[in-house]
């Protein structure tokens, strides 16, 4: 690490610079209490486009600026809504970094809270991938330990419940719910997922959520509740990526990475322009991915056919019945995405699709 250090005096500077995001400013979307989603404003127009847009498509399904209701996928025929947001916090972070939580509360037969964390890196308004902070051994380590301290707190459990067991004062729903609990975190596989966790900076520490073992269903059986780890970052430096390092001390230069993840396209399909976002990845190195035409603002969902390999994308685009409608395929290189887009119908054209990162 010393020598990496000697050869990245630029990057290895203080690690923490934990200047509070001077600039930024949030406000609310709504005045209504259960439309209370963030809007980000900061000192570059750019970076304040790209973070609202991501905000707004990836949790709410709007493009900003549409003249639709920003919460209308959420509403059903009798009025009612399955999702409604009630309040957001913005955490005390390093000038590079913004990490919100958004709460929110998912309803049908019962309600259910839960919390959206979303990080950015406000130089350039990317989404902060979690997978890509770390080195490849860095995220071995770091998922190691986690797995360690999950399965400390489940061995827990389950030695104390089977100690319970033995006892003959419990009730029969008692003993049934206990059998229930060892049967669910016996079998559940506890992995942590540095493709898609739930993760957030504050206060120097990065706090990582790995999912938890229970299903909605069985959330009343989840006697752990979620699992919330802090790291503070002395803790983790020695396993940073160089982007990593720069995001983390305060350096305002930073390079373009290989990934799609997390990043905003501009460009056309045809003659016409579009917009575009890639955000979710999976283990299976599978992705999807929004679009929309930037006249009509109408968000057009893309899902990889296979692995994205070679930096070759297969995307499928799925109409609102269910049935397939178009498909790409391109090549994702250091100028951009370019390829093909064609509708899925006898006869069509395939027209060319072209993407650049903004």
């Amino acid at each position: 690490m010393k020598k990496l250090c000697a050869l990245l005096l630029l990057f290895c500077a203080p690690v923490w610079v934990s200047a509070q995001n001077v600039g930024v400013s949030i406000t609310s979307i709504s005045r209504a209490a259960d439309e209370q989603f963030p809007v980000v404003r900061s000192g570059d127009a750019k970076v304040t486009e790209k973070i609202n847009t991501f905000l707004q498509v990836n949790n709410l399904g709007h493009v900003p600026n549409a003249p639709e209701n920003p919460f209308r996928v959420f509403r059903l025929p009798n009025g009612t809504r399955t999702n409604s947001f009630y309040g957001f916090n913005q955490f005390k972070t390093p000038e590079n970094i913004l990490s919100l939580e958004i709460r929110a509360e998912f309803c049908t037969t019962s309600c259910d809270p839960y919390s959206i964390y979303e990080n950015f890196d406000l130089r350039n308004g990317n989404k902060i991938i979690l997978s890509q902070i770390f080195t490849t051994k860095g995220i071995q380590e770091v998922q190691k330990t986690v797995d360690k301290n999950i399965n400390k707190l489940v061995n827990s459990f389950v030695l104390d419940a089977k100690d319970s067991l033995r006892s003959s004062t419990l009730t029969k729903e008692e003993r049934r719910d206990l059998e229930a609990q060892l049967e669910m975190y016996e079998t559940c596989r506890l992995s942590s997922n540095f493709f898609n966790p739930k993760f957030y900076f504050n206060d120097h520490k990065l706090y990582l959520l790995p999912p938890k073992c229970s299903s909605r269903a069985r959330k009343e059986l989840d006697a752990l509740s979620d699992y919330r780890f802090a790291y503070h970052i002395k803790e983790i430096r020695p396993y940073l990526s160089i982007y990593g390092l720069s995001l983390f001390s305060g350096n305002k230069i930073t390079g373009k990475s290989g990934s799609i993840q997390g990043k905003l396209f501009k460009g056309t399909i045809g003659k016409s322009r579009i917009t575009a976002v890639f955000d979710k990845h999976s283990p299976s190195n599978s992705f999807s991915g929004t679009y929309w035409y930037d006249d009509k603002k109408l968000p057009r969902q893309w899902t990889s056919i296979g692995k994205f390999e070679q930096r070759k994308l297969h995307l499928e685009e799925v109409s609102s019945n269910g049935d397939q409608a178009a498909t790409v395929d391109a090549q994702y290189g250091k100028e951009g995405i370019f390829g093909f887009w064609t509708k899925t119908s006898n006869g069509n054209k395939p027209l060319r699709l072209q993407l650049i990162e903004y």
